[in-house]
């Protein structure tokens, strides 16, 4: 008995010393451990355009200079949900020379410089889902050479102080989501915010903003809505015809589930209510919902998207906790009721 525990005490050091071993490394490239040191990660990547993805595996605290990869890059940073800190006053944390993509995680500036520098042409900016970036009065990128761009898909962005969190100059900026926090007051303006020197090429197709968008960065299709809290989204324009339409999206529950909504127009209100027949085919079983409706709308805001009816009055209903794997489809009839109750399909 005192061998086998002696046994058991070494396989469990052993076993906690591999452990140890394999959560060493605070950087990944491409799979593979990296060491301790995002300089190295940074400037050891080929410069012939291959993928370089860089993962953080824990907290990371920079050191006092600048990480300028160079060109002919295509690094990606997944920081894994970590946090990439930097408390001296280094401008910028990061020069984008060339391909560079970051996302997934938190960027925190103390200092007061810019997070990034789009310096060269070539260089190209994505700042991707899931980003947290905040800086003290640095921009969080700054774009001021022709032949670069800024691509934001996603991300929360805010300053401790002052208002701009983007300069672009001759290059062009897309935004495609993301939330912009800055202080503002009654004077502020999109501007002073997000500073575009030109509207050529730029395109905002969505994002939530401290302060109406300027008309002409918005994308054709587009428009900036204002919404209860007092803050502004850039959502898509659909028009609603008396054509049936489906559209289907997260719930906001969790990935097995989607919401299911049907749009058409009504072409006057000479009725006492309207709503959606839908039937579905489960398994050999069919199910039935009756959508009643008392109410329809001008324009409807769901899901980051406008809908704007093209005549009349938008009718719009929904089924909600489908499943995201449902192998089955909606036949759908819309319907009205006259006030003397009688039911007229319209489909």
């Amino acid at each position: 008995m005192k061998k086998f525990l002696a046994s058991f005490v070494l396989v469990l050091v052993l076993i906690c010393a591999f452990a140890t071993i394999s959560y060493a490394a605070d950087i990944y490239v491409n799979g593979q451990s990296y060491g301790n040191n995002l300089s190295t990660a940074l400037t050891n990547s080929p410069n012939d355009g291959s993928l370089w993805k860089i993962e953080l595996k824990a907290d990371y605290s920079t050191g006092s200079g600048s990480y300028s990869p160079g060109s002919g890059k295509n690094i990606e940073i997944d920081l894994g949900g970590y946090t990439l800190k930097c408390t001296s006053a280094k401008n910028p944390l990061f020069y984008v020379k060339s391909d560079f993509k970051i996302y997934n995680g938190k960027i925190e500036i103390t200092g007061t410089g810019n997070v990034f520098n789009v310096n060269t042409a070539g260089g190209k900016l994505v700042l991707g889902e899931n980003l947290e970036i905040t800086t003290n009065s640095g921009n969080v990128a700054y774009c001021d050479v022709e032949g670069c761009s800024v691509v934001i898909n996603g991300g929360t962005y805010q300053k401790n102080s002052g208002t701009k969190l983007f300069t672009v100059k001759n290059a062009p900026l897309t935004i495609n989501g993301g939330t912009f926090i800055t202080t503002t007051t009654e004077e502020t303006v999109f501007d002073d915010v997000i500073g575009l020197s030109t509207a050529d090429g730029s395109a905002i197709k969505g994002g939530t903003f401290s302060v109406a968008v300027d008309e002409k960065y918005i994308a054709n299709g587009y428009e900036c809505v204002e919404n209860e809290d007092g803050t502004y989204s850039v959502v898509e324009k659909i028009e609603v015809n008396n054509e049936l339409s489906e559209v289907s999206y997260d719930d906001g529950k969790d990935t097995s589930t989607v919401t299911n909504r049907f749009f058409t127009t009504l072409e006057s209100l000479d009725f006492a209510k309207a709503g959606f027949e839908v039937e579905a085919v489960v398994d050999g079983e069919t199910y039935a919902w009756d959508i009643a409706l008392d109410s329809v709308y001008n324009t409807v805001t769901v899901n980051g998207s406008k809908y704007v009816a093209s005549a009349g009055y938008i009718l719009t209903g929904a089924i909600g906790d489908v499943p995201s794997d449902f192998g089955s489809n909606f036949v759908v009839t819309p319907y009205v009721i006259t006030y003397e109750g009688v039911k007229i399909p319209l489909a």
